[in-house]
């Protein structure tokens, strides 16, 4: 009997979280993308500091200085450049239209079907005005929530530094205290290696990916860089948008399949690369998530967050499993989450 009330708390306090996460999602988003740039901040000081080190100097007020400059500059112009490009992609609609025409016209000979489709049609059939104005709104509310993560973003790193103070405060036991403090400083150490290496990795991806665009002359190279970047925190899913996306950006641009064919012979290895060989070496810490809670997790999150549900739900997915690993109950779950059914202590 006691049995069963602990398993029913356990089914009623998941129900109530998920409730909690749907309820709380206006405020939660925002604190969660502080959160995402808060580590980004943190992994491009550490690089800031080698940097400065290097020319001798070494000031970590200078290190986060530095950061902050080159992130919030790097955003300033990619966001006028992918604002532009995406402009330049509006602009180019008709003539993708009437691509796309062609193309279907092609595979209905090619499977001797009567008959033709236009896209034209298809997208007046279509219902765009609530489309159109559910993704201005979806755009609104992202400017607005820029102010919100800023100040986020500051009242984080200055918990931050009151950390330490409040742990000893809320733990008298040394003993336990240290536990704790080596169970958060694993937690953070996984976050900073999951950041820094997808940060690598999607530069790895998004670079060359801006090149061959550039130089076949495809539309929005930049546009698709960032979008490469960005959803190279995604794994499994990251790497077919990297591969597809450009690809068919290049196919309703061209009247040929030659610009089509190279960038997605050049796109290919690339991601291919880049996701099962170069991030699981650069990886110094193994996450150790079974791949179907991985796939699970990305779904779930987007159901319930959208992108940033998806984008934050591996390195959720690491903390859990190795908070659970330290609670006996729960320990079992740990074990279902892991890769390989080892935990370590």
């Amino acid at each position: 009997m006691q049995d069963d009330w602990r398993y029913t708390r356990g089914v009623v306090a998941v129900l109530a979280t998920i409730a909690l996460l749907v309820i709380a999602r206006p405020v939660l988003i925002p604190l969660v993308l502080a959160l995402f740039v808060w580590l980004i901040l943190n992994v491009t000081v550490r690089g800031s500091r080698r940097l400065l080190l290097w020319v001798g100097l070494e000031s970590h007020a200078a290190a986060r200085l530095l950061s902050v400059l080159v992130v919030g500059a790097t955003l300033v112009l990619l966001g006028a450049m992918v604002g532009q490009n995406a402009y330049d992609i509006a602009q180019g609609l008709p003539q993708y239209e009437q691509r796309l025409d062609t193309i279907l016209s092609s595979v209905l000979r090619l499977f001797r079907v009567s008959g033709s489709v236009a896209i034209s049609d298809l997208l007046d059939r279509l219902e765009l005005t609530p489309i159109l104005l559910s993704l201005a709104g979806s755009m609104a509310s992202v400017l607005s929530s820029l102010v919100i993560v800023v100040v986020y973003v500051l009242f984080i790193h200055q918990e931050a530094g009151a950390a330490e103070a409040k742990l000893t405060a809320l733990i008298s036991d040394p003993a336990e205290r240290e536990r704790v403090r080596r169970i958060v400083q694993r937690i953070i150490a996984e976050i900073d290696a999951f950041m820094a290496v997808n940060m690598l990795c999607g530069l790895f991806q998004a670079i060359p990916t801006w090149i061959v665009l550039k130089v076949m002359g495809v539309d929005a190279p930049v546009f698709w860089a960032v979008l490469i970047f960005v959803t190279s925190f995604i794994p499994t899913i990251g790497t077919l948008i990297g591969i597809v996306f450009p690809a068919l950006m290049a196919l309703v641009q061209f009247d040929t399949f030659t610009p089509f064919l190279v960038v997605l012979a050049v796109m290919l290895p690339v991601q291919l690369f880049a996701s099962n060989y170069l991030e699981p070496r650069m990886m110094s810490t193994s996450l150790n998530l079974s791949g179907l809670v991985v796939l699970v997790g990305i779904f779930a999150g987007g159901a319930l967050w959208g992108v940033v549900g998806a984008l934050i739900v591996v390195p959720v997915l690491s903390v859990v499993m190795l908070i659970f690993a330290q609670i006996p109950s729960m320990r079992p779950v740990a074990l279902l989450m892991s890769s390989d059914g080892r935990l370590e202590d």
